[in-house]
């Protein structure tokens, strides 16, 4: 019973091919799921939970505007090195002092890093305290990129990671770039919707929007304010109950030439 327990401890914590796909994907899935919030750090945080959950731990950079450096925007490793990590104050790191950055910044190519805390160790000797608490990883580098340039990295860590996943995390970053555009993109439009929404609500003039047989579809703030009715009332009722019934006959004859495109007479009908 206890090699059965070993053995199957063992197997939860090799990584295969068809789980890091799968995770991917997931992972793609839940940041469409959040498309329309333009925060790029729950973007983050969906592809960092969903790393670790198979062991995997990863750090996302950004290049800075002079693309001399890159800043860690998110980490995710297990909790104590986190922790240990926060501790580190890190701004900007140069491109040039990390080989593996340098050659996926200039080449746009993915990378694999056999035994990457050692490299990490050279590079940055005054994380050492810090590099030594991890045990040895390799990891793979991607670069973010967006028209043709690029605009940051991520980095994933883990000793099951091999030559053979680089065309996965290739994708993945494609896709998260892509996943990121679209996100920010559908936050424009849903912003842009609600500032015509808020521009229509409260213009200073009455506006509505009939069907072609006089049934109103749309009706801002401002007219329905004025005729004294919630606007929810007005929708689905045709304009003419809201005219004078005096003036309602005028009003059908003026509307009949409007939908049928004929000149309307330049006489003015009642406030409605």
């Amino acid at each position: 019973m206890k090699i059965a327990s070993k053995t199957k401890k063992i197997k939860h914590l090799i990584i295969s091919p068809g789980d890091l796909k799968i995770t991917l994907d997931l992972i793609l899935s839940q940041i469409e799921s959040i498309k329309g919030e333009l925060d790029l750090n729950k973007i983050f945080n969906v592809v960092g939970e969903g790393l670790i959950k198979i062991k995997i731990s990863s750090v996302i950079s950004i290049i800075d505007e002079k693309k001399e450096n890159f800043i860690i925007r998110y980490i995710k490793l297990n909790e104590k090195q986190r922790a240990d990590f926060l501790k580190i104050k890190i701004e900007k790191i140069p491109v040039k002092k990390f080989k593996q950055y340098q050659i996926a910044f200039e080449k746009k190519h993915t990378l694999f890093c056999k035994n990457r805390i050692s490299q990490l160790k050279k590079c940055l000797p005054e994380l050492k305290f810090f590099l030594n608490k991890i045990k040895e990883n390799n990891s793979i580098i991607s670069p973010l990129i967006l028209k043709k340039e690029v605009i940051g990295f991520i980095e994933i860590f883990s000793k099951n990671l091999s030559e053979k996943d680089i065309d996965l995390v290739k994708d993945f970053s494609q896709e998260l770039v892509l996943r990121i555009t679209n996100s920010i993109l559908f936050y424009e439009v849903k912003k842009s919707e609600e500032r015509y929404r808020e521009l229509w609500d409260n213009a200073p003039i009455a506006y509505h929007v009939l069907d072609n047989k006089g049934i109103i579809r749309k009706v801002n703030k401002t007219e329905a304010t004025i005729l004294g009715y919630p606007q929810e009332l007005m929708i689905g009722k045709s304009i003419f109950e809201f005219i004078l019934p005096e003036q309602r006959g005028e009003a059908r004859e003026r509307f009949r030439l409007k939908i049928s495109g004929q000149k309307i007479p330049k006489k003015e009908v009642g406030q409605i």
